[in-house]
């Protein structure tokens, strides 16, 4: 079975998952749609790290950017849900006495769910398969 069947099976199974706990909460997080990953990318991007930077400054940039993080893993979190920016906010609460540490694991865990490696290939064959089609005759 190639990759692409293997990812549509997983997921009609419900068998493409990943849990995450977050103090004394465990969530089930499933690959997100394209909707969802758009709702995290919009809060990530606000992420305001550049330049060069020692450790003691980053320290002084997470009060700034730690809000964006956590709305994004929240929006990843929940999912496409009905009434999802209220669920987010309530991930989020919890996320508000995570650790560093647990903001990265869980970052670890819900990054393979997206898994860029499907789009690419998928996209990669239509863009082929275009050529093939549109191909112009002489």
């Amino acid at each position: 079975m190639n990759e692409a069947a293997k990812l549509v099976s997983d997921s009609l199974l419900g068998e493409d998952f990943a849990t995450i706990h977050i103090k004394d909460k465990y969530y089930t997080v499933y690959p997100p749609t394209i909707k969802v990953i758009c709702r995290a990318c919009s809060a990530f991007s606000k992420i305001g790290l550049d330049g060069n930077y020692s450790k003691l400054t980053v320290i002084g940039e997470i009060p700034e950017n730690i809000p964006h993080i956590i709305k994004g893993l929240s929006a990843l979190i929940v999912g496409d849900t009905r009434n999802w920016r209220w669920k987010a906010h309530k991930v989020g609460k919890a996320f508000q006495s995570a650790t560093n540490r647990d903001i990265k694991e869980a970052w670890e865990t819900v990054l393979p769910l997206i898994n860029g490696g499907s789009f690419f290939e998928y996209a990669l064959s239509m863009k082929s398969a275009a050529k093939i089609v549109a191909k112009e005759k002489l």
